[in-house]
């Protein structure tokens, strides 16, 4: 069986490295679960290209929306490998720091820790 992987996307500088890690993830055979907050999505469509992360939607075998928080990922009882969360913005951090899981992103998170 495949690794399950959780990979979230949040919108710090730095959209190439979540990229990457997701091509690794997806080289190595992890099955990928993506959560990107709308501001990943911004930082992608500059940084990268403006159809990035889109492309990259296409290629996750999941996709959740930051909205759902009752998906999956939100689930202790979800098995997974691990979680990670990159590029990082500060406010990112901070709600996983401080348990404040208001988006699936944060909530994951929590639930990984």
């Amino acid at each position: 069986m495949n690794p399950r992987v959780v990979l979230g996307l949040s919108g710090a500088s730095g959209a190439a490295i979540g990229l990457r890690i997701f091509e690794i993830l997806q080289s190595l055979g992890a099955e990928t679960h993506v959560v990107a907050t709308r501001a990943a999505e911004r930082t992608f469509a500059e940084e990268i290209a403006p159809d990035a992360m889109g492309r990259l939607r296409a290629r996750a075998e999941y996709w959740y929306s930051v909205d759902n928080i009752g998906a999956p990922i939100a689930s202790g009882s979800f098995p997974t490998a691990g979680m990670i969360v990159a590029p990082c913005s500060m406010r990112t951090l901070s709600a996983i720091a401080y348990c404040n899981a208001d988006s699936l992103l944060n909530r994951a998170a929590d639930v990984h820790l």
